[in-house]
């Protein structure tokens, strides 16, 4: 009988990394003849404040106000063609509701449960619950794995470290996206975590292009234009480059535009791929810049302590030499640095179905702690 998988992950429907990674992690797992579900939790336990606030933006953007239209594109038309891509390429869903409710969840229908990829130990909320849900305290220990799990930081919050410390030593089998997360499991809770690339690049560019799907919009001919994907400020040495250049430019996250609109995961692998070169700060954009083989530049983006997962990358990926940490730039301008990329990737699968496969097999050892 196969094996019945539970994925629990970050889930937000306008986040395209996030949607990406899941999907990657379910079709790993399904390589080994597994049946996968995701857990679905509603998008965050936002107070009532909190919820009135957002409503009355959203009226001013919808009525025209320009300081609110951003989030009018964000939650209505990215969310929706991401939502589309839920229903299409992750069907298959476990629904929980809130944090809390996971108590109350019969994951007895599932032979292991598998937290990741993404940041899900970062306690986005604050919420003692949110962390026991990503430490899957209410599933049965030995069915408790963590596939390229992130912390997003580089320091465990003290308010937090006590519930980080049982959460760790609760599971069967860990492992991490990032050389810090390791560091981290290792200094919080005393074991030994397996350092694995984030699931988007177990999959290979063959299978990625089977999801591409060109925009609904105008866009320059293939090969021809500059793409740029800043999650975070644009760069102020770009804005002065690209004022002085005739060549096309999609600035995909630039809200109001045409582009932005209809950029949904399968329309971002696409734009990727026939670019000419990518600018981003975005950790999965460089991970299909690699993939697909671009040209691309990454910066690091300020105000957060995410530029361990762009080591890693450049680590994993034989591209080390490419990472200014005095710049904070990760840049790749010469196509001939890619040809040991596919080795190294082909080693990192290999690496990532011996995890899973050791981590659910029948005789493995579960002592693994406490209560």
């Amino acid at each position: 009988m196969n094996k019945k998988i539970l994925i629990v992950t970050l889930w937000d429907n306008t986040n395209i990394g996030n949607r990406l990674q899941n999907y990657a992690l379910q079709q790993l797992i399904r390589k080994m003849d597994c049946d996968v579900d995701t857990s679905v939790v509603d998008i965050y336990p936002i107070p009532l404040k909190k919820r009135i606030k957002k409503k009355v933006k959203l009226f001013l953007g919808m009525i025209g106000v320009m300081k609110y239209q951003p989030l009018v594109y964000l939650e209505k038309r990215r969310q929706y063609i991401s939502r589309n891509f839920t229903q299409k390429y992750i069907p298959d869903t476990l629904y929980v509701g809130k944090f809390s409710n996971a108590a109350m969840v019969d994951y007895s229908k599932y032979d292991y449960v598998i937290v990741g990829s993404d940041q899900v130990w970062h306690n986005w909320y604050k919420s003692n619950s949110e962390l026991e849900y990503y430490y899957l305290k209410y599933v049965p220990k030995p069915k408790r794995i963590s596939f390229a799990a992130s912390f997003g930081f580089d320091h465990i919050p003290e308010c937090d470290y006590e519930l980080h410390r049982k959460g760790l030593q609760g599971l069967s089998a860990i492992s991490c996206r990032e050389e810090k997360g390791v560091e981290l499991v290792k200094e919080v809770s005393g074991r030994d975590a397996i350092l694995l690339v984030d699931p988007t690049l177990c999959l290979t560019s063959d299978e990625w292009k089977k999801l591409e799907q060109k925009p609904a919009c105008d866009i320059p001919k293939t090969g021809n234009y500059i793409l740029t994907y800043f999650l975070g400020p644009f760069p102020n040495d770009l804005k002065i480059t690209f004022n002085n250049t005739n060549e096309d430019i999609v600035d995909v996250m630039k809200f109001g535009s045409k582009n932005n609109i209809f950029i949904g995961p399968c329309e971002f692998l696409w734009l990727i791929r026939n670019a000419e070169i990518v600018y981003t700060d975005s950790f999965h954009a460089t991970v299909f810049s690699i993939l697909f083989k671009k040209k691309f530049c990454c910066y690091r983006r300020s105000g957060l302590s995410m530029w361990s997962r762009i080591i890693t990358l450049a680590s994993k990926t034989g591209l080390l030499d490419n990472l200014n940490m005095e710049k904070g730039e990760f840049k790749v301008t010469d196509l001939s640095l890619y040809n040991n990329v596919d080795k190294a990737l082909k080693h990192e699968r290999i690496m990532a179905i011996s995890f899973l496969n050791n981590s659910m097999s029948e005789d493995k050892h579960n002592d693994i702690g406490i209560d």
